[in-house]
């Protein structure tokens, strides 16, 4: 194995409902701002407008299909404005939401993605997953970079809730923040990449530096949205993990709003979060981007550590190291991720 490769998050590229590049992103979440409206186009199943976090208002992009193909170009667009890809473009390891890789079109819409970005991509992976397999590629890509089976990979993650019949299955499963459902998430989208190369040994600089630390994984048994015990062994597992590799000076975490990720986090924390390894303080206060992006799907989990390569708002440590938590309600899937950021802040 070699033991002078060591691999290098280079740029990151982002489209949110706070901003269209990570630099804007980044400045707008640092500064506490949040991107959830009313959108009065649509009437929710409790009779009122529901309340979401757009990057592109419904009104003007209604198909769903061109709606991921305009944050993904976006998202590298912003990427490709940071870093050059290679020559020959860049493999692009892209997580979606299961559904897109199990539909009959999946090569169309495989397609779709990659020919309008034939000067920056080389080819497409596309990858079933939520936010927890996300975050899990990012450090699958390192290694690849690491052990020399590649020398630039770009990762990403693209999801959106912002679709009739999606908003219509949140309110059915009686996940949509609306009357009667305080518990409620808030429906987001975003597109985040992550271009991941060999480290130079030169000065990091600029918003988006960073390195990828370790991820630590685990596999949550119970159904969440009907359990018959306690919710929380799979976060707890990655968190206990976690917790005797490094101690972190931030820590994010992807609580949307639903009941289950909060009674998940406190079983994962309690059970955990030893006083020696520094979490326990930092998650009795957590980052929650979800407050401030809305529900991002997938994205969160590439969203989520790019954010912690970027300033942190005024009430979080401003330390290098931060720590990601973030589940996939589907699989199962629990990851805790760590990452490192280099050179300066967003700006």
């Amino acid at each position: 194995m070699p033991t002078d490769r060591l691999p290098a998050i280079l740029a990151v590229g982002l489209c949110s409902p706070l901003g269209a590049t990570f630099a804007e992103t980044a400045r707008r979440y640092a500064a506490g701002e949040r991107a959830q409206r009313l959108e009065r186009a649509l009437v929710g199943a409790d009779g009122l407008p529901p309340t979401l976090a757009q990057a592109i208002p419904i009104a003007e992009c209604r198909d769903y299909g061109r709606r991921l193909r305009r944050l993904l170009a976006a998202a590298l667009a912003d990427c490709a404005g940071r870093v050059p890809p290679p020559p020959g473009g860049w493999l692009l390891r892209l997580t979606v939401r299961p559904e897109l890789c199990e539909h009959p079109d999946r090569d169309a819409f495989r397609a779709s993605l990659l020919e309008p970005h034939a000067g920056l991509l080389r080819d497409l992976d596309l990858l079933p997953g939520g936010p927890a397999e996300a975050l899990s590629d990012l450090a699958h890509a390192a290694v690849a970079v690491r052990d020399g089976a590649e020398d630039h990979v770009l990762v990403g993650a693209l999801d959106s809730a912002i679709h009739p019949l999606l908003l219509d299955r949140l309110a059915v499963e009686e996940r949509i923040l609306m009357r009667g459902n305080p518990w409620g998430l808030i429906p987001g989208e975003a597109a985040v990449v992550m271009a991941l190369g060999l480290e130079t040994g030169e000065p990091a600089h600029g918003p988006g530096r960073g390195a990828v630390l370790g991820v630590f994984r685990g596999v949550e048994e119970e159904d969440v949205a009907a359990p018959r015990g306690l919710i929380g062994r799979g976060l707890a597992k990655a968190f206990a993990r976690g917790a005797r590799f490094l101690p972190p000076d931030r820590l994010l975490a992807d609580l949307t709003g639903e009941r289950w990720r909060a009674e998940e986090f406190g079983v994962a924390v309690a059970r955990a979060a030893a006083p020696e390894a520094g979490i326990a303080a930092l998650a009795a206060d957590p980052e929650t981007p979800a407050l401030h992006l809305g529900d991002c799907g997938t994205a969160a989990g590439l969203l989520l550590p790019a954010l912690a390569l970027a300033d942190p708002p005024p009430r979080a440590a401003a330390g290098p190291v931060a720590m990601v938590s973030v589940s996939s309600r589907e699989t199962g899937a629990r990851a805790v991720g760590f990452v490192e950021r280099c050179g300066a802040g967003a700006a």
